[in-house]
């Protein structure tokens, strides 16, 4: 069997499940994934809404694989870009993007990811604007997951876990990481997983309270790429 390069990469627009008052799930909305041989996926959706706890004016993903002119290395991105999110009349923002792309050279044995035009337009809680600064700045650079492990004990604005084999790390790329809002739930922003080979960013996730109980998420994707066997 020959050895080959296998591409990865997915991204959700909108998706969730709640259990009160109903017990209902939200189905992926704007889903789409990559073959492993690499390509282009698409996905798009207009004026979703879910009975009166979600809407989204729009919500788009794709993802792209290809190997450069060169043959030098192996590129994979994956963008979601969601616009006028409204959860509950409470939790809004305009355009909410996530963004992974990652580069693997042929000589490597890691690949470098960057999370660059990952962003939060006018996200606002209870008609407050947030102030989302970066809690990680070289998410937003060209870096290998061993950099990471070598950075993992530096303090950040916001706690890390690390897996005790070292091969996992989750943490966020923005602070603040996670807000109470009474009577809706928790929001958990920018929520990034750290692998070897791989990344899987959530920009936002909500873990609903009390009239209404669930969970939702908004805008993620994963990426990642490795050559077998």
């Amino acid at each position: 069997m020959e050895r080959r390069f296998f591409y990865h990469a997915f991204g959700v627009g909108v998706g969730g499940r709640i259990t009160r008052p109903c017990c209902e799930v939200i189905e992926a909305q704007a889903a789409t994934a990559l073959p492993s041989v690499g390509g282009y996926g698409s996905s798009h959706v207009d004026s979703f809404r879910f009975k009166d706890i979600v809407s989204v004016r729009s919500a788009r993903a794709y993802v792209v694989g290809s190997r450069d002119d060169d043959n030098r290395s192996l590129n994979t991105s994956v963008t979601v870009t969601v616009e006028g999110l409204n959860i509950l009349d409470v939790i809004t923002a305009d355009v909410i993007t996530a963004r992974l792309a990652s580069r693997h050279s042929t000589g490597d044995d890691e690949p470098v990811i960057t999370a660059v035009g990952s962003e939060f337009r006018n996200l606002r809680i209870g008609g407050e604007l947030v102030n989302v600064q970066i809690n990680c700045k070289p998410l937003f650079e060209e870096r290998p997951y061993s950099a990471f492990k070598d950075e993992s004990k530096q303090k950040r604005a916001e706690p890390w876990l690390v897996s005790k084999d070292g091969q996992r790390m989750l943490g966020s790329i923005f602070t603040p990481h996670e807000i109470d809002v009474p009577s809706v739930g928790k929001v958990f922003l920018g929520e990034i997983l750290l692998l070897p080979y791989s990344r899987r960013l959530t920009m936002v996730r909500v873990a609903l309270g009390s009239p209404v109980d669930g969970d939702a998420e908004l805008a993620s994707g994963e990426i990642n790429g490795t050559t077998y066997p």
